[in-house]
């Protein structure tokens, strides 16, 4: 049995919730749900991230799922490929099932997520990368401004890359988890770090 790929999880209330697609589904995002964290049930309908009246993304093309909650609604960060091209794309929800789409990010073709619970200056804050961790900003979800310094760059002799991972917001602030990927002797390296 194949695994699933683009994995996404939030918990609302009691329930996780996991999104993926699993390689040897055809079509459909599949959601599971648990109440415990560890054994999880296949919700009985996939759901579909709508683009306009009648027309819904290929889900084919999606990969790197992040949900954040911002202002009692979710917001869906995802890949798309299409034409030869990988951009980002945004989709928001009240129910974690049925989701809309926002927008598309053309300049951005990397994992990302938007920082949860929270705005800076009235804006909304994105987190990015594959390389390095970079940061774009919103007034409004649809038009982003990127910033051109990187906001984490890897260290050291080798060479690394950096994932976002997740982002957790708590009363002392916003805490970013992300993964280092670092070839040493040919072999590649996983370390999870915070900032």
């Amino acid at each position: 049995m194949s695994a699933p790929r683009g994995l996404g999880v939030i918990a609302k209330g009691g329930e996780v919730f996991m999104y993926s697609l699993p390689f040897q589904k055809k079509g459909g995002l599949q959601i599971d749900v648990s109440l415990n964290g560890f054994e999880f049930k296949k919700l009985d309908s996939d759901f579909e991230i709508k683009i306009q009246k009648g027309k819904s993304e290929n889900l084919k093309n999606l990969k790197d799922f992040r949900v954040s909650q911002l202002e009692k609604k979710y917001l869906l960060t995802y890949l798309k490929s299409y034409k030869g091209k990988t951009v980002l794309a945004l989709a928001s929800s009240k129910d974690l099932v049925n989701w809309q789409k926002i927008t598309q990010i053309a300049e951005i073709s990397t994992p990302a997520m938007l920082v949860p619970e929270a705005k800076f200056k009235g804006k909304y804050t994105l987190l990015f990368g594959n390389g390095e961790i970079g940061i774009a900003s919103s007034k409004n979800l649809k038009n982003w401004e990127i910033v051109k310094k990187p906001l984490i760059k890897p260290n050291g002799k080798l060479k690394k890359l950096l994932l976002p991972a997740n982002i957790i917001t708590t009363s002392a602030g916003i805490q970013l988890i992300y993964y280092e990927v670092s070839n040493v002797k040919k072999e590649k390296k996983y370390a999870i770090k915070t900032a």
